[in-house]
């Protein structure tokens, strides 16, 4: 295929317009819509390719996923890993553990799958999702799997036909777009069958694209070029993640990209001369990695310099995103590229990506296990997850709702240093005290069995009292009387005190600053679960005060521990540092002397 620098330069407007979008959402609200084009592009390239190979009979199936792996693999490899490893430096441990699960999903083409079951794309966390951007490749990824086998079989099969039949896989993909943008938002933003019609769109402009000769238009085609770049600007500038997206809006960047990769350029083409001016030839050149690099630096930037003023971490995340990009092209993406793209790398390029997933995936699924730790009601009913001590000198088992996994990591650190083996039965969403009535759950009888085969030393009990006992308080007596006869001794934590919604370093990073205050009803019925929970101490039970370390005397929710560290995650969960303030709280209860 004939190099177009103007495709470049269609990939440099799309790249500055997602990079201008994530640096400051307001200066390029539809700055998202780059996504969209570069679907289009994409489909476009690898579709004019397989045609190309395949009238000269020269294609294979291993020679594309060759050329995809000499594409993608390197410089996503070395900036997937390396975004990990300065999540491990800057990011508190459940942040980092949640890096690396979504680290695993992006080596596995699935990020976007992932993303589907954590909420709305303009809803993230915006700098606690430093894979975040991975979707848009996951997707890409997944076309390549799909399209190319079934392009190359409608080809063998019914040649005649292939336009048509591809057509109407664009349309179907289309209307289910639009009928998900509106009933499942999630699934039409982030999956493959919502967003093929994109890539589609772009493969059918390759299989047309012999018609559309350099000047077939006349200067009919220069004025669809002008249309089509305008489109894409246009959208740019008054889309935004307010509306219902992708959906019907989603058409007008895809029609301005297909335009621009369809009609070729004329002689004094406007939006060619634009298109090919050398800055965006360049941009476009190092789009693929701009576009993993800028993402992880300007969460991690953010994150970390939280207080900082906006001019400072906008001139950080410029300079670093610079120095990456051009550091990483010259030096991996464009010589692994020419090597790996040779015949003699073939089984080279291949065994790079298996040993590359081979170590990194176990690696990421490590952290996700042992930063963050929660079990699922599966690892319940088969006796919890087992931290084990040898030799033991007693166990404890934490069990609860998340307001008891984020004293997991704390927890484990405390039972390795006393030598206690530690059985985790708490479940992020779960409820685990006995039911009412005739409800059904099977998290109690499974966290009671788990008591009753381990026979604890100490139980330690942490989850969300303010619900949990909303209607039914007695529930807690009954879970006493059940779990007393079958440890020494049960430990609670109680309801801790909540953030306001602005206490946050999204927040801060806005001109908030603290002292942050509890809402006075939250305060009003945390006050009241907790003395209905202090009520409930005696030799047995312990009750441990969670606002003596996190309310100043002034009624301030402490934000920060002495470090600067924050001490909550969200506005009703306590991050690490904040559960370490309980660090000899606990060791206390656990009969071991304070630090």
């Amino acid at each position: 295929m004939k190099y177009r620098p103007d495709i470049d330069g269609l990939r440099a407007v799309a790249v500055l317009a997602v990079v201008a979008f994530h640096l400051k959402r307001d200066w390029l609200p539809g700055g998202f819509v780059g996504v969209d084009v570069f679907f289009v592009i994409s489909g476009f390239l690898i579709t004019a390719l397989i045609l190309e190979a395949q009238r000269s009979g020269t294609f294979t199936f291993s020679g594309f996923y060759q050329r995809r792996i000499a594409r993608i693999a390197p410089a996503f490899l070395l900036v997937a890993t390396a975004t990990l490893f300065f999540a491990w430096l800057v990011y508190t441990p459940q942040d980092f553990a949640s890096s690396g699960a979504v680290f695993v999903a992006a080596l596995l083409s699935v990020a976007n799958m992932k993303f589907i079951y954590q909420g709305d794309y303009f809803a993230f966390s915006p700098d606690a999702q430093p894979f975040l951007h991975y979707w848009s490749l996951s997707v890409e990824e997944q076309y390549y799997l799909v399209f190319p086998l079934f392009l190359m079989t409608l080809l063998a099969v019914v040649p005649r036909h292939a336009r048509t039949i591809v057509a109407g896989a664009f349309a179907a993909s289309l209307a289910l777009c639009i009928v998900l943008t509106y009933h499942s938002p999630q699934w039409a933003f982030f999956s493959l069958p919502s967003r093929a019609w994109e890539l589609l769109a772009g493969s059918l402009a390759a299989m047309a694209a012999a018609p559309f000769r350099p000047g077939h238009f006349g200067r009919l085609g220069s004025g669809l070029r002008a249309a089509g770049l305008m489109l894409i600007i246009g959208s740019c500038l008054i889309l935004d993640g307010s509306m219902a997206i992708p959906g019907f809006y989603a058409l007008l960047p895809v029609i301005g990209a297909v335009t621009l990769v369809s009609v070729n350029p004329a002689e004094g083409d406007v939006a060619s001369r634009l298109l090919r001016l050398p800055a965006f030839v360049l941009v476009g050149k190092l789009s693929y990695t701009l576009y993993l690099w800028h993402y992880p630096i300007f969460c991690l930037v953010d994150y970390h310099f939280y207080a900082s003023s906006e001019l400072f971490r906008t001139a950080c995340k410029l300079m670093l995103t610079v120095l990456a990009v051009g550091a990483t092209y010259l030096l991996v993406e464009a010589p692994s590229r020419r090597f790996l793209n040779r015949p003699a790398s073939k089984r080279l390029s291949y065994a790079f990506l298996v040993t590359a997933l081979v170590l990194l995936v176990p690696l990421g699924l490590h952290i996700r296990a042992n930063y963050y730790i929660n079990a699922d009601p599966s690892d319940v009913a088969s006796g919890g997850l087992v931290f084990e001590q040898r030799p033991s000198r007693g166990t404890v088992v934490l069990m609860g709702d998340s307001n008891g996994s984020m004293y997991g990591y704390t927890l484990r650190e405390i039972a390795r240093e006393l030598g206690l083996t530690l059985v985790v039965a708490s479940v992020a969403s779960g409820d685990p005290l006995p039911p009412v009535g005739a409800a059904e759950t099977t998290l109690w009888a499974d966290s009671l069995a788990v008591i009753r085969k381990t026979r604890p030393d100490f139980v330690i009990i942490g989850m969300e009292w303010r619900e949990k006992l909303k209607h039914h308080p007695g529930r807690l007596d009954t879970a006493l009387a059940e779990i007393g006869p079958h440890t020494g001794k049960i430990i609670i934590m109680d309801q801790i005190p909540s953030l306001p919604p602005v206490a946050s370093r999204e927040g801060i990073r806005k001109g908030i600053r603290p002292p942050f205050g509890e809402d006075v009803r939250q305060a009003a019925i945390r006050q009241s679960v907790n003395r209905f929970l202090h009520a409930h101490a005696s030799d047995k039970v312990v009750v441990i005060d969670t606002a003596a370390k996190l309310v100043g005397p002034d009624g301030d929710v402490r934000f920060a521990d002495g470090a600067g560290r924050e001490t909550y995650k969200d506005e009703k969960h306590i991050s690490t540092a904040g559960a370490a303030l309980f660090a000899d709280d606990i060791r206390q209860a656990l009969g071991a002397p304070p630090h």
